[in-house]
């Protein structure tokens, strides 16, 4: 059994300690030092070597080109491979080399090159030695390389900066001034130690003894501390153990609530964001995400100004809230997907306060109001379309019928008359009847309830059908088509009803050319549940007077024209779940799109059987 340290021998320790450490900061200084040298010694050699490769090639070069000067570029060139500040060439005539040889002054051609220059210092060069020169402290290396050619001795003298080997040096130097004056501030503080870890030491000695637990007569001092002190720490123990089990059970009812609100937040359909009170990103639940198409994980802590970058609108509410703290209920803003879908969210901004009535941040609650937004518009349309019909039914007949009975009296009238003039006025109205009669069939055929009968649809052979088709009534309009996807794309409807609705909108954009010679693009792109289709041409545009109103029926830019081709198609394209819009080229002219689903749910029917009641 090992003996227990006596009074004495605990104090040697720590004297013997500190002794200890101040030999090992001493050899660590050593060491420091010799690590410095070998690290300038190698950094040296690599300069070294630099600078003779390179005196090599310029001596070569020289050689080679049969000139003492090198050309420009190719001194350049190894400055820069080399990364030299200076190649100079000297010629050692007579005198020079009888001022080195004699240790004499140099003349100016040195001391322009380098002011430092010594006779003493270039002896070597006589034997066709290189000298290597570097100033203590100096970031710069040269080398003075002695050659011949055609006859002639020359210096090739190199300068390489070095921005290692001169802090390298000044380093050593600072270290070994440091070292001895760490070696005296050692020993002064380790007297001082001593003295600091002793005192305490002394002070528990004293407390134990007023306390009653420390024995005198027990040479065991360390011994006697360590007994007294054990049993308050037993006590700490068992009140430790007391507060973890008590933590653990916070900690896990924390961690249940958490869970829970997870859940909670994962679960709902509505978008919820939160936001601390500098306006960085503390949560966004899945639904945001989908909604907004964020990457949840790289947003968490950042500004909100990189959550709302493409939303300008809901940017603009989340400013004002921290500017003005203004708060918003069902704020409706209008945003364009990633994949060029427009959406309709409803937004909520409030207050986050915590129990003590502080201002935490800000909540924000988004739902998707697309959808409902959407069969509100179609309920509307229908309502309006069920109104035309019912006006259309007995409106048309009476019309019918008149312009029959014109038409009908126009060619009785036609065979009694046999003057020239009378002739083309019966003509004339005999075509404004038939006209007349043409524009009453087309009204009726928006006004009538549609009925689709859906299939798969190509959309290839689909459009290009539509092309071969505008071909022939359009023949000086070149037709482009491109699509996104090189796999072929289906999609459910009515072949019929859907060539027609594109073909009104072809159409238009063909009219829109004066001149009737222009390009049109047809292009397609595909998403995981969508397809849009963009007619996009050059032409003269939509005016800003129009664009609110090309969809409605009988309104039309063209004097010609009946203003039933557009809100025709947008019927189609509304009985498809789908929707239609439009914005300007920036190249010019107009961009139609149309947005189809790739498949028509089921669910969705219902909507469709609404739509054909409100029809009939």
């Amino acid at each position: 059994m090992s003996k227990k340290p006596k009074s004495k021998e605990f104090r040697l320790e720590i004297r013997l300690g500190l002794i200890l450490i101040v030999l090992l900061l001493a050899i660590l200084d050593i060491a420091a030092h010799y690590t410095l040298y070998r690290v300038g010694q190698t950094v040296e050699e690599q300069i070294r070597e630099e600078l003779t490769e390179a005196a090599v090639i310029v001596s070569n070069s020289m050689t080679r080109l049969n000139r003492d000067v090198l050309p420009s570029g190719l001194k350049q060139n190894i400055e820069e491979k080399y990364a030299l500040i200076g190649i100079d060439i000297i010629q050692l005539d007579y005198q020079r080399v009888i001022a080195i040889k004699n240790e004499a002054g140099l003349d100016s051609t040195f001391l322009n090159i380098d002011s430092t220059f010594v006779s003493a210092e270039l002896t070597d060069l006589l034997t066709n030695q290189p000298v290597y020169r570097h100033q203590s402290g100096s970031n710069s290396y040269q080398l003075l390389f002695p050659t011949e050619h055609l006859g002639s001795k020359y210096l090739v003298i190199l300068s390489k900066p070095s921005s290692i080997l001169g802090p390298i040096e000044n380093a050593m130097r600072i270290l070994v001034f440091f070292g001895f004056l760490t070696a005296i501030v050692i020993v002064f503080v380790s007297i001082r130690l001593i003295h600091t870890v002793l005192y305490p030491f002394d002070r528990l000695k004293e407390e134990a003894e007023k306390s009653g637990h420390y024995d005198k007569n027990n040479e065991d001092e360390v011994g006697q501390l360590i007994g007294s002190y054990e049993e308050i720490i037993k006590e700490l123990r068992k009140k430790e153990s007391e507060l973890v089990a008590l933590n653990k059970i916070v900690m896990q009812r924390a961690a249940d609530l958490e869970v829970y609100n997870d859940y909670i937040l994962k679960s709902i359909n509505a978008g919820i964001i939160t936001l601390d009170a500098d306006g960085n990103i503390s949560t966004i639940n899945r639904a945001a995400g989908n909604i907004l198409d964020l990457q949840i994980s790289s947003l968490i802590g950042t500004a909100y100004e990189n959550m709302v970058s493409d939303h300008p609108e809901l940017n603009s509410l989340i400013n004002r809230y921290f500017n003005i703290n203004e708060i918003f209920t069902n704020q409706e803003i209008r945003i364009v997907s990633k994949d060029g879908e427009k959406m309709v969210l409803a937004v909520s901004i409030s207050q986050l306060i915590d129990s003590s009535g502080n201002n935490i941040g800000c909540a924000i609650i988004i739902n998707d109001q697309t959808e409902f937004i959407t069969i509100l518009e179609e309920l509307e349309l229908n309502k309006r379309m069920a109104t035309i019909g019912e006006m259309s039914a007995g409106l048309a007949h009476q019309l019918r019928n008149s312009t029959a009975a014109i038409v009908g009296f126009a060619r009785l009238i036609e065979k009694r008359v046999v003057d020239e003039n009378s002739m083309k006025n019966i003509n004339f109205l005999t075509k404004e009847a038939m006209q007349a009669e043409a524009l009453i069939a087309r009204f009726l055929d928006f006004a009538r309830p549609l009925h689709a009968n859906f299939e798969i649809i190509d959309l290839t052979e689909f459009v290009n059908e539509i092309v071969e088709s505008s071909k022939h009534r359009f023949p000086n309009v070149n037709f482009i088509f491109e699509s996104s996807s090189d796999d072929t794309i289906s999609v459910q409807g009515d072949p019929l009803l859907l060539k027609q609705a594109v073909s009104n909108i072809t159409d238009n954009a063909c009219k829109s050319y004066d001149t009737g010679i222009g390009e049109i693009k047809i292009r397609y792109i595909q998403s995981h549940e969508n397809f849009r289709l963009e007619i996009v041409d050059n032409g003269s545009g939509i005016s800003e007077t129009d664009k609110d109103n090309i969809f409605t029926p009988f309104y039309s830019g063209s004097p010609s024209g009946s203003g039933l081709g557009l809100p025709l198609a947008q019927k189609i394209i509304s009985l498809h779940k789908g929707f239609i819009d439009f914005r300007n080229n920036p190249d010019g002219g107009t961009i139609f799109s149309i947005s189809l689903p790739l498949v028509i749910a089921e669910s969705k029917l219902v909507d469709k059987r609404l739509i054909e009641n409100y029809q009939e």
